[in-house]
């Protein structure tokens, strides 16, 4: 993808319904060129309810969390570190 065009990575981790990846990667797309967007990442991630997806998900964003604050303190990276790649699911 060009620069002026936000990166959108889509997966499929479930099994139970077909997804057309192709089409919400350009919906998404299409969506932020719309809004204005023009840099930036955005990661869809299609899973379902029976698995153990989405703690994975939410242990990946605590452990990615506890090591810029490692690094943050020991002054390897800028505070502003810990706002990066805001990635909650309430």
């Amino acid at each position: 993808m060009s620069p002026t065009v936000p990166a959108v990575v889509a997966l499929d981790e479930q099994d139970d319904v077909d997804v057309d990846l192709d089409r919400w990667q350009s919906l998404a797309v299409a969506a932020f060129i719309d809004q204005g967007i023009t840099a930036g990442e955005c990661n869809l991630l299609f899973v379902d309810e029976a698995h153990m997806t989405l703690p994975q998900v939410r242990g990946m964003h605590g452990g990615d969390r506890s090591r810029k604050e490692v690094l943050v303190e020991y002054g390897f990276r800028l505070p502003s570190a810990l706002d990066n790649r805001p990635l909650n699911f309430g």
